[in-house]
C-alpha cells in the first residue's frame, strides 16, 4: 500500500515538474510550434487538389474462351490445341493484372499520348477547365516513367468478396480522371476481346482442316463441339462491347476534391512541432545538467 502511494506521489511530482518545465520555456515552445505549424500550413496549401473518379464493375460471365472450351480440354490437347494456360486464371485476376501492367500503359500510349497529363500535371484551372503543367516544353515521356506515376499515384483497384471490381483514378483534373478511367476500361475489354477473337479464329481454321480427315466418330463429334464453342466466342466478341468487364456503376465527374486533407496536415504539423520543441528542450536541459555535474 505504501509503495503504491509513493509511486502515485512520484508520478504527480514528475507531472508537475513537466508542467513547470513547459511553463518556464513557453516562449520557446510558442515560437517553435508557430513556425512549425506555419511551415506545415504552407506545405498543405502548396499541394494541388486531387480528384477521384471511380467505377464498379463485374466480370462478364459469357466471355473468355477458357470457360467455353474447359469441358473439352482433354480432346483439345489430343488434337493439338492448348487451353490449359488460361484455365487456372480467373477473369477477375486477369483484369486486375492487365490494369496494373506496364504493357497495358504502353498499349494505351500507342493509342493516345497522355503522358504529359500524367507525369507533367501540377494543377487544374477551374475557369478554363484546363490542366496546368510543370514544364510546358516537354511533350512526351517514356512509358515506364508514365507507368510509375500511374501505378503509384493514380490507380486504385480492388476486388471484394462478391467478386465486384472497384477501379478509381486520381488526378489534378476531374475531367481527365473520368475520361481516362473510361478509356482504360474500354481498352481492357477490347484487348481481351481481340485476343479471344484471334485465338478462336485460329482454332476454328485448324479444326476445319482437321475435321474432313478424321474418321473416328467420337473424335469427329468432339471436334464439332469445339468448333461450336469457338463460333460462340467469335459471336460474343462481335456483339459485346463490355466483353470481360461490365459496368455496375459508371465513372462520374467528381465535383469535390478527394485530397489533400489540409486541416489534418496542419493538426499533425502542430503536434509534431509541439513534441519536437519539448523533446529538444529536455535534451538541452539534460546536457546542461551533465555539464554542471562535471564541473
Amino acid at each position: 500500500m505504501e509503495s503504491s502511494k509513493n509511486k502515485d506521489f512520484s508520478g504527480e511530482l514528475d507531472l508537475s515538474k513537466i508542467k513547470d518545465f513547459i511553463g518556464q520555456n513557453k516562449k520557446f515552445i510558442f515560437y517553435f510550434v508557430s513556425i512549425g505549424t506555419i511551415l506545415f500550413s504552407i506545405y498543405a496549401y502548396s499541394l494541388p487538389d486531387q480528384f477521384k473518379s471511380s467505377a464498379v464493375l463485374k466480370v462478364n460471365s459469357d466471355s473468355s474462351s477458357s470457360q467455353s472450351i474447359q469441358q473439352y480440354q482433354g480432346i483439345a490437347s489430343i488434337i493439338g490445341i492448348d487451353v490449359s494456360s488460361s484455365s487456372g486464371v480467373s477473369k477477375s485476376d486477369l483484369a486486375l493484372e492487365i490494369l496494373s501492367s506496364k504493357s497495358f500503359i504502353k498499349h494505351l500510349l500507342s493509342l493516345d499520348d497522355f503522358s504529359k497529363q500524367i507525369v507533367n500535371a501540377r494543377g487544374f484551372d477551374n475557369e478554363t477547365s484546363k490542366i496546368l503543367y510543370k514544364n510546358s516544353s516537354v511533350i512526351g515521356y517514356d512509358f515506364l516513367e508514365v507507368h510509375e506515376v500511374y501505378f503509384n499515384e493514380m490507380l486504385d483497384v480492388s476486388i471484394d468478396k462478391r467478386n465486384f471490381i472497384k477501379v478509381s483514378i486520381t488526378h489534378v483534373s476531374p475531367i481527365f480522371s473520368k475520361s481516362f478511367l473510361e478509356f482504360m476500361i474500354t481498352e481492357l475489354n477490347n484487348l481481351v476481346k481481340n485476343q479471344d477473337m484471334e485465338e478462336a479464329s485460329s482454332s476454328l481454321n485448324y479444326l476445319k482442316l482437321l475435321l474432313p480427315n478424321t474418321k473416328d466418330i467420337e473424335l469427329k463429334n468432339s471436334i464439332a463441339e469445339l468448333m461450336k464453342s469457338n463460333l460462340k466466342i467469335m459471336t460474343l466478341t462481335n456483339i459485346k462491347d463490355d466483353y470481360i468487364l461490365e459496368y455496375v456503376d459508371h465513372p462520374f465527374l467528381p465535383q469535390e476534391k478527394d485530397s489533400p486533407h489540409r486541416i489534418l496536415i496542419i493538426i499533425i504539423g502542430f503536434l509534431v512541432s509541439f513534441f519536437s520543441a519539448v523533446t529538444l528542450l529536455f535534451i538541452f536541459s539534460s546536457i546542461k545538467e551533465k555539464g554542471r555535474e562535471s564541473i
